[in-house]
């Protein structure tokens, strides 16, 4: 578990990735086990969800494991923020890919992929063990890239001005 000083409280919301799976033995079911024994640890099964709310806002988290079959998705050890270029409003995908194992640095044709094929801009790629902190208040979802000595790598203010009317 994570108990440098700095971040020894917090609760921690988990999510597999690839990593998590080893040697197709089980051992990511061990890691679900964990979140019966230890009371900061929340990964109650290989994908879950679970509705934060203070009365005021609610925000609604989807906890994906990684590993799902047909999708394209990279193999992301980093921290990365993805942006529609045409329509910013549209939607905003945070990365939060740096907890563990080798981190990986941006491959030269990643961004001209994005750009070119897929409309989206990198607004930030960071190769740093980092994890996500995630903030909702009625008007606006704050993120923020922090390291292991919970200094901001990078912070990101989503406004509900700033959502696309469907």
């Amino acid at each position: 578990m994570y108990n440098l000083t700095n971040i020894k409280g917090l609760n921690w919301w988990i999510s597999l990735g690839n990593h998590d799976y080893g040697l197709g033995l089980g051992e990511e079911w061990v890691q679900v086990e964990l979140d019966k024994v230890e009371l900061l640890w929340n990964l109650p099964h290989l994908w879950y969800d679970f509705v934060k709310s203070d009365g005021e806002v609610s925000v609604h988290f989807i906890m994906l494991d990684t590993e799902a079959h047909g999708q394209r998705v990279r193999h992301d050890h980093n921290m990365q923020h993805l942006q529609k270029i045409d329509d910013p409003g549209y939607f905003d995908f945070l990365i939060s890919g740096g907890g563990g194992s080798e981190l990986f640095d941006e491959e030269p044709t990643y961004s001209d992929i994005l750009r070119d094929q897929y409309d989206i801009e990198l607004k930030l790629m960071e190769v740093v063990g980092a994890f996500a902190a995630v903030e909702a208040t009625a008007n606006s979802l704050n993120v923020t890239f922090v390291d292991l000595n919970t200094s901001t790598i990078y912070s990101y203010i989503r406004t509900k001005s700033a959502r696309r009317n469907p």
